[in-house]
């Protein structure tokens, strides 16, 4: 009887488990921190299991938001195409939304930067004796702003986490009242 209510519980406590998996991304094109030297065309994420209609992606960067073009799901695969390929250099962040397997939404972000060459025509005509008396004023760059928004966003895991305990803690809880109520009857 003892090996029967050990393994109810190990039953009882292996589902909470599996049910709080989410979906995570495998990789993506760009790469997180990637640096591209070659105009972008197409943004593909790619997650760990299947995601669903209605998961989207949007591109930030230098001020601005640009538009992805067909944005498709195929399976575990993200893709949008860039009406700009042109992008201007400097960082920038793909944020993601999708709907994972099991129906949960799902956030994240991916920063990468671009770093075109510049033609030596382009820089003689932005290089001028006036610009040089201009004072240079820096900004933050993207990149540490979206570390700072990211880190100030709160982690959906730990509300996941602790509702898997709770869940647990719950059904040993029943599996001990049932227990005596069952041991009673004898």
């Amino acid at each position: 009887m003892k090996k029967i209510m050990v393994a109810f519980i190990l039953l009882i406590l292996a589902g909470p488990l599996s049910a709080q998996a989410h979906t995570g991304l495998s990789s993506s094109n760009p790469a997180e921190g990637e640096k591209i030297s070659a105009p972008l065309e197409e943004i593909t994420l790619v997650f760990e299991t299947q995601i669903e209609a209605g998961s989207t992606m949007v591109l930030t960067g230098a001020g601005q938001t640009f538009t992805l073009d067909e944005i498709m799901v195929s399976g575990d695969t993200l893709q949008g195409k860039l009406a700009e390929t042109q992008l201007p250099n400097g960082a920038y962040a793909i944020q993601w939304t999708i709907i994972g397997a099991d129906g949960h939404p799902i956030k994240g972000e991916v920063g990468f930067e671009v770093a075109m060459e510049i033609d030596s025509s382009e820089a003689a005509a932005e290089e001028s004796p006036i610009e040089e008396d201009i004072p240079v004023v820096t900004e933050t760059p993207m990149e540490e702003t979206a570390n700072s928004e990211t880190a100030a966003q709160p982690d959906s895991s730990e509300g996941s986490m602790m509702s898997t305990i709770l869940i647990s803690i719950l059904a040993i809880a029943i599996a001990g009242i049932a227990y005596k109520v069952f041991k009673m009857k004898k």
